[in-house]
């Protein structure tokens, strides 16, 4: 993994790299290498989660079939969002910055949102997000460039 971000790095000479992957463990492993990374733990109201966990939705990522997220139960998604989130505290404690960000928080003032974790990564810098709209984005409700919407059961 190490390899992959210097590479990245020295390809497109960009100082950061965004990895919008959803586990804290890739931090935690690159904490040790050549590579500097901060964890943006972006949180979600727990009850939403589980309902969003519940729903029958298509995986948008897979294109050449339809295919959908596995469903969870109650108890199987409060088990899943306790442990996601408790992961990133365990991960800031071996020393990788972590920041807080709350999804409502988010999806409610996005630029705000956005500045802080500019901020974050290098606090001498000021954001550029002319380019935000006033939802935060065209991405804002998308995931891989398409729609992510629940499917009715069949």
């Amino acid at each position: 993994m190490q390899r992959l971000y210097v590479a990245i790095a020295s390809v497109s000479k960009c100082g950061v790299i965004v990895d919008s992957s959803k586990a804290a463990s890739g931090a935690f492993l690159l904490r040790e290498g050549h590579v500097e990374p901060y964890l943006v733990h972006v949180v979600r109201d727990s009850p939403a989660v589980v309902f969003a966990w519940s729903k029958r939705v298509v995986r948008p990522e897979v294109t050449d079939r339809v295919t959908y997220v596995g469903r969870r139960t109650t108890l199987r998604a409060a088990a899943g969002w306790t442990a996601r989130n408790l992961l990133c505290h365990v991960v800031e404690h071996t020393g990788v910055p972590r920041l807080l960000v709350r999804y409502e928080s988010l999806t409610s003032d996005p630029r705000r949102q956005m500045e802080r974790i500019v901020r974050f990564v290098d606090p001498s810098t000021t954001a550029d997000l002319s380019g935000f709209d006033e939802r935060g984005g065209s991405q804002a409700d998308t995931h891989g460039g398409r729609e992510s919407r629940p499917v009715p059961a069949r």
